[in-house]
């Protein structure tokens, strides 16, 4: 892969590989219309994923309140109050108590606006919406890893799958053994004499290959659960899949573009949270700066409720207030420091997050041309053990041939047979890895 150096960290997400964003048509290398409906079944249905996506609609609405505190906050009241007070002692009122009766009505608008004189508050809004957009590419890569995740659970139930039909394939060979062994051992025992040991051992062979398709039907229950859970379904067991496992697979190109990191999702989201730890660094170095309240207020009193909205009972007034801290104990130097902190937290995490996905390319690169070779060697062991297998059973079949020559080579058929099958559920696996690293196939797509 191509090196990294020279990429601009606070560029990506303007890039074009982060606009096009994350590619799913990688899963189209694997022509199979039933693997494509899993995964929308499971994009849909997974709770996991649900739950990401109200985690997005949290930030958004985090990203909103944010916002209103940028601007004016109006209040409109409307009141009334009827009090009656008594006079006692006073001319005229002989022994009797004088008292009155007053109803006042009252209604009022008031405007409270704090200006951003230095744009502390607006920073403090930019770095809700940068968090907000951190989880939208979280959102993306839970997708990503979720759609990967069913992939290599289909591909592992379609290996246990032929797995468990060798294993099937593998006991009907044993037994056809063991019934040959068992008419020469009889007639042995007649003309020639003969061992028991023998017939024990491909008796053995014939149990020992029942236990193994035991612990395939096993496995293969426990893939098919693993499978359901993934897609958000009841883990009966239950699931039917007609699919084999591919043989073959394109060639990953050579000198994939180090770009196509940049649509990374986990990258994006942590770059997007570099940014917003920046503003939070920006927002605490202007808390120290004096803020600006204005404070504007009308409203009307009269004691009949008709005359609220005539103007010759209107009242107005304007205030503001200039607030300057002076004595914080060191609020504020502790709190910038403590961002700026967080900010070289969110580089370190970021580079770290750059630097693991490189390695992650290389792995699966360096793994998957291992496998390659493994794959080719074994398929050249399995081709010699098959025509070593059909010659011992041939020379057993007309009485030349040795027992152990036979159970040894029909044994090397059987295991190279399932390494093989192993090896190419486990090359798809690295394939998948090498696509959840690059954020999708080897070139760019639109959206």
């Amino acid at each position: 892969m191509d090196s990294a150096k020279g990429l601009a960290p606070s560029s990506w997400t303007q890039s074009a590989a982060a606009q096009a964003g994350v590619d799913h048509h990688w899963v189209n290398q694997f022509q199979s219309s039933e693997l494509k409906a899993l995964i929308r079944e499971g994009l849909q249905e997974s709770f996991d994923l649900k739950n990401r996506a109200e985690e997005v609609i949290q930030a958004e609405q985090m990203a909103r309140l944010a916002g209103v505190a940028t601007r004016p906050q109006a209040n409109l009241g409307l009141q009334g109050r009827r009090s009656k007070q008594n006079f006692i002692g006073f001319p005229g009122s002989g022994s009797g108590v004088n008292s009155s009766i007053t109803t006042v009505y009252g209604a009022s608008f008031d405007l409270s606006w704090e200006m951003d004189l230095w744009g502390r508050m607006k920073a403090a809004q930019e770095a809700t919406i940068g968090e907000w957009e951190a989880s939208r590419y979280d959102y993306q890569a839970a997708k990503l890893s979720l759609a990967a995740q069913i992939t290599k659970a289909y591909f592992t139930v379609l290996e246990v799958q032929q797995q468990e039909a060798l294993a099937g394939q593998a006991i009907t060979v044993r037994e056809r053994t063991r019934n040959s062994i068992r008419e020469r051992f009889e007639k042995a025992l007649i003309e020639e004499g003969g061992t028991i040991a023998q017939f024990r051992s491909a008796e053995a062979d014939v149990a020992a290959a029942r236990a193994n398709r035991v612990n395939w039907s096993n496995q293969l229950g426990v893939a098919k659960r693993q499978l359901e859970q993934l897609m958000g379904r009841y883990p009966a067991g239950k699931i039917v899949l007609e699919g084999n496992l591919p043989t073959k697979l394109r060639k990953v190109p050579i000198g994939l573009p180090s770009e196509l990191l940049q649509r990374r999702p986990d990258i994006l989201a942590a770059e997007r949270r570099l940014a917003a730890q920046e503003l939070k660094l920006r927002e605490a170095e202007r808390a120290i700066f004096p803020s600006l309240t204005l404070n504007p207020s009308l409203g009307s009193s009269s004691t009949r409720l008709s005359d609220l909205l005539k103007s010759s009972f209107g009242a107005w007034s304007l205030g503001g207030k200039i607030l300057q801290p002076v004595l914080t104990g060191g609020r504020f130097r502790h709190e910038t420091k403590l961002r700026e902190s967080r900010v070289r937290s969110s580089v370190n995490r970021l580079q770290k997050t750059v630097l693991d996905a490189f390695g992650e390319v290389e792995e699966s690169l360096q793994t998957e041309r291992l496998t390659r070779l493994q794959i080719k060697a074994t398929k050249e062991a399995l081709h010699s053990a098959q025509q070593a297998s059909q010659s011992a059973q041939g020379d057993y079949r007309r009485g030349g041939g040795s027992v152990i020559t036979l159970l040894r080579a029909e044994t090397q058929e059987i295991q190279f047979d399932s390494q093989l099958i192993q090896l190419q559920r486990a090359m798809i696996h690295h394939r998948v890895n090498l696509h959840l690293a690059l954020g999708g196939d080897y070139k760019l797509h639109s959206k």
